[in-house]
C-alpha cells in the first residue's frame, strides 16, 4: 500500500494554515481528501485552515491505497514569530538572537544547525557562535498555548581574515558595548568603540513585552556615547546594538 503519513494533529491560531503534501513517485496516482467538516479535494497538496477531522488517501497505478488522518482545531488568538540578528557574523564571534514576536508568546524554542555552540539561552534572547565558516538556517518557533509559527532566517558567516582591520576572531567588530549605570532610575549611558567607523541602531525593548521604547540610528563614527532618559516602570529590560557586522545586547535594570 501506499504510505500515508500526515503527523501530528496541529492546532491553528487566527489567520494561519497548515499544508499538507502527500504526493508520490508515481504519475498515475491519485488522491482524496475527505473531512467531517464538508471539506473535498483530490490534490496532492492541500493548505487547511478550518478545524476538523481530515482523511488523506492515496492509490498508485497498481490499485493499492493508504490513508492517514489528522486533526485541525483553530483558536481566535493572535500569533506572531519574529527575532533578530545578524544575517553575517565572523567566525568565532557572538552571535545575539533576540525574539521580538508581538505578541510575545507563551513559550519559545530555538533550532540551531549542529555547528551552533550556544553560550548562552534565556527567555526572548539566545548568544551562539559559530566556529566555522558557512551560510546556516536558525529557527525560531513561537508558541501561542497549543499552537505555533515558525520563522527560520540563514546566517553568513565568513572568516575573519576577510577584514584587514579586524583580524582573527579574539578581536570581534565590537570592541566595547557598556550600559551604565546598571541599575538606573531611566538615565543612563551608553559606550561603544568599533573597529572602524560604522552606522550604528540601538534599541531599548521590554524584555517581557518586546516593545520598542527607544530606538536610535547614527553613523559617521567608530566611537558612540549617546545619553537616554526614557521614563519606564520598573523592570529589565535589553539594550540591542546592531552594526553592519555584529549584533550584540546588554540587559539593564530599572529602579
Amino acid at each position: 500500500p501506499s504510505a500515508v503519513n500526515l503527523g501530528e494533529d496541529r492546532t491553528l491560531c487566527l489567520g494561519q494554515q497548515h499544508d499538507l503534501d502527500i504526493s508520490i513517485s508515481d504519475p498515475a496516482a491519485t488522491y482524496e481528501w475527505t473531512s467531517n467538516n464538508g471539506f473535498y479535494s483530490t490534490a496532492p497538496q492541500v493548505s487547511l485552515s478550518e478545524a476538523g477531522v481530515y482523511t488523506a488517501t492515496v492509490t498508485n497505478s497498481l490499485g493499492c491505497s493508504g490513508s492517514d488522518v489528522i486533526e485541525i482545531t483553530t483558536t481566535q488568538v493572535e500569533i506572531d514569530s519574529q527575532f533578530l540578528m545578524s544575517s553575517q557574523a565572523f567566525v568565532g564571534e557572538e552571535v545575539v538572537l533576540v525574539n521580538t514576536s508581538d505578541p510575545v508568546g507563551t513559550q519559545e524554542s530555538w533550532v540551531f544547525p549542529m555547528e551552533a555552540t550556544v553560550l548562552e539561552e534565556s527567555k526572548g534572547t539566545a548568544t551562539i557562535r559559530f566556529d566555522v565558516p558557512g551560510a546556516y538556517e536558525l529557527i525560531l518557533r513561537n508558541f501561542q498555548g497549543e499552537c505555533y509559527q515558525d520563522i527560520v532566517k540563514t546566517i553568513i558567516v565568513a572568516e575573519a581574515t576577510e577584514l584587514s582591520d579586524v583580524g582573527d576572531a579574539i578581536n570581534p567588530f565590537i570592541k566595547e558595548f557598556v550600559v551604565s549605570p546598571n541599575p538606573s532610575s531611566g538615565s543612563f549611558t551608553v559606550q561603544i568603540s568599533l573597529q572602524e567607523v560604522s552606522e550604528v541602531s540601538l534599541r531599548v525593548f521590554g524584555l517581557t513585552s518586546n516593545h520598542v521604547h527607544s530606538e536610535e540610528n547614527l553613523t559617521g563614527s567608530a566611537d558612540y556615547e549617546i545619553p537616554f532618559t526614557i521614563a519606564l516602570p520598573s523592570g529589565v529590560y535589553m539594550v540591542l546594538l546592531e552594526t553592519p557586522k555584529a549584533s550584540q545586547i546588554r540587559k539593564i535594570v530599572i529602579l
